[in-house]
């Protein structure tokens, strides 16, 4: 759906002009069917110039003619001027169609599909900035790591519906928690990662556990059936300016597996 409101708004001081009847309908980009936002539907007569911009998922129709009709023989000068308003129109709707597409796109390939939490590539590419910023300023940083315990089990008992269910219902419960600064996304299957700047390993493994507790209380119905489910965390902190992000993701997953190991529904700290 286009911001069309933004974008008419000075089109929209046309319709007071003394010598010019200018409308456009299609809202929401249904063509003739949709909505007249701008001027009076008696602008769409027989005499009227019209034209249609075609946009990625609809239309827009647009009329113009001199306020009262043509006269009997067009000036040129006229002419021109009705001209150029539906030819400005149509041109700027379609540059905010690219960009509206282009908008989407981006969204897209920054977001999990099923999730809505950072994609895989957001996330590194966004942790890998914020650990520049923490090296360079000299301050703390924590990477997150996050399995949902025996989530195979989910899928094999309740099938992938049900796992699909799990993974949303578990993801809301961490953004909640999560804050406005932390950065969470899906690295894949089960697995979420926070990256949590100004955050010592300490801290981290406090919002860990908050999560690790809430996910453990949290009950997801599916077909009228409660799935209970617990999470294993692994924390792990920036260390030397060398660091990488690699080397850190590898600390904090070895931390997971240490606590999937001991049983799992618990955090374990990377000792760098």
């Amino acid at each position: 759906m286009l911001d069309y409101e933004k974008f008419i708004a000075p089109f929209s001081e046309l319709t007071s002009d003394p010598e010019l009847e200018f409308a456009v309908r299609g809202k929401d980009s249904l063509g003739a069917a949709g909505e007249l936002f701008i001027g009076d539907a008696a602008t769409f007569s027989a005499q009227a110039i019209t034209a249609t911009v075609n946009l990625p998922n609809g239309e827009w129709q647009l009329a113009a003619q001199p306020r009262g009709g043509w006269p009997a023989a067009r000036p040129n000068s006229l002419l021109f001027t009705v001209l150029s308003v539906l030819l400005a129109f149509g041109v700027g709707a379609l540059a905010l169609a690219v960009r509206a597409r282009g908008n989407a796109i981006q969204h897209m390939a920054n977001t999990d599909a099923l999730t809505g939490v950072l994609s895989r590539h957001a996330l590194m590419r966004q942790a890998a900035s914020e650990m520049q910023r923490a090296q360079r300023y000299g301050r703390p940083l924590s990477f997150i790591m996050l399995d949902i315990d025996n989530f195979k089990k989910v899928n094999d008992t309740w099938g992938h519906a049900c796992g699909d269910v799990v993974l949303v219902e578990v993801s809301k419960h961490v953004r909640a928690l999560v804050r406005s600064s932390d950065m969470l996304g899906r690295i894949g299957g089960e697995e979420f990662a926070i990256v949590a700047p100004e955050t010592n390993r300490a801290q981290a493994a406090t919002l860990a556990e908050h999560i690790r507790a809430g996910i453990m209380n949290l009950v997801i119905e599916f077909n009228r059936e409660h799935i209970a489910r617990t999470m294993s965390c692994g924390v792990a902190e920036l260390q030397t300016e060398g660091d990488k992000l690699e080397t850190l993701m590898a600390a904090a997953d070895k931390a997971l597996y240490q606590a999937k190991s001991e049983g799992g529904n618990r955090v374990c700290i990377a000792l760098r």
